[in-house]
């Protein structure tokens, strides 16, 4: 049984999720009824080498179909760091394909399983994290066996990317240059693998005003990653259902009611930016529909200000 892998859904997701972390080794798809079973062998031989290794396991498995598959078995696992991980990785998988430069929190392994008449080979990615609550619940993916999405985690991540960025950060002044139009600083929020983030951005450049901003790494400042307390704070730190971030669509049709506190401008960068990666960008390869994402401000024609029903 050998699939050619899946594509991931856009180049910023591929750098962003390894969810979707492509040929990282020799491997092939993996039967999604097959596939927690080969995560279990898996969680088995990790805990002979040491039982008190904490270990999640990401993404959809477990939560797709019978008849589809999956890419490959994402892990978090609660190692301190690449080194410590890879040197587990070599013990107890030593026959396996490694490779240590999937992304910097990422070693992928292929694992060779004989599980229900199915002999093949699967990738394995496993990141090293200290936080295994905020891995679980940043990289879930929505129940698609049960329909509860039609899309995977990535259109969701994304989405709550952009929704963080656009809220307005408390008693934050920007600098701007001479023309007192063109920001020179500014602060916004930022959700990443490790939480959400105050940050400090400057757009000074040897020529002029940069393009793409540099990060100040000294005034970052963790907000939280907590993730009940991120969803409290996304929505204004009023009490909002968990079940509203299990799928992008629920979580678009949560910030354009009446819990959404921010306002009308962050609302419009939200779905600005959200569609213009994954409807209106030709280069992305897996599009939504935008039929499940109606919008306050944006119309078909690109401009804003009016009501789509």
């Amino acid at each position: 049984m050998k699939l050619n892998k899946m594509k991931s859904l856009s180049k910023y997701i591929k750098e962003q999720l390894f969810i979707e972390s492509g040929h990282a080794v020799t491997a092939s798809p993996i039967p999604a009824y097959i596939t927690p079973l080969v995560y279990k062998e898996i969680e088995d031989n990790i805990h002979k080498y040491n039982k008190n290794i904490k270990m999640v396991p990401l993404g959809s498995l477990g939560k797709k179909k019978d008849e589809d598959f999956n890419g490959d078995i994402d892990i978090a696992i609660d190692i301190n760091n690449k080194n410590e991980l890879l040197e587990m990785v070599k013990i107890v998988f030593p026959n396996s394909e490694v490779n240590p430069n999937t992304t910097p929190k990422i070693v992928s392994i292929n694992y060779e399983y004989n599980i229900k008449g199915v002999h093949d080979i699967a990738q394995v990615d496993f990141m090293f994290t200290n936080n295994i609550d905020w891995a679980k619940w940043r990289f879930s993916s929505p129940d698609l066996k049960n329909g509860e999405s039609k899309y995977k985690a990535a259109p969701k991540v994304y989405l709550i990317q952009h929704i963080v960025s656009s809220i307005p950060v408390k008693d934050a002044k920007d600098e701007y240059f001479e023309d007192g139009v063109t920001v020179k600083r500014h602060w916004r929020y930022a959700f990443n693998q490790e939480g959400v983030f105050k940050q400090l951005e400057d757009y000074t450049g040897k020529k002029g005003p940069l393009k793409n901003p540099k990060k100040i790494k000294e005034f970052e400042e963790l907000v939280s990653n907590d993730p009940m307390n991120v969803m409290r704070f996304i929505f204004g730190n009023n009490d909002i259902d968990p079940k509203v971030f299990n799928s992008v669509e629920a979580l678009w049709k949560a910030i354009h009611s009446d819990k959404w506190p921010w306002g009308d401008g962050p609302l419009e960068r939200t779905e600005r930016r959200f569609y213009k990666e994954y409807i209106n960008d030709p280069k992305c390869e897996v599009k939504v529909d935008s039929k499940d994402f109606p919008c306050k401000f944006y119309k078909d024609d690109g401009s804003y200000g009016v009501v789509r029903n």
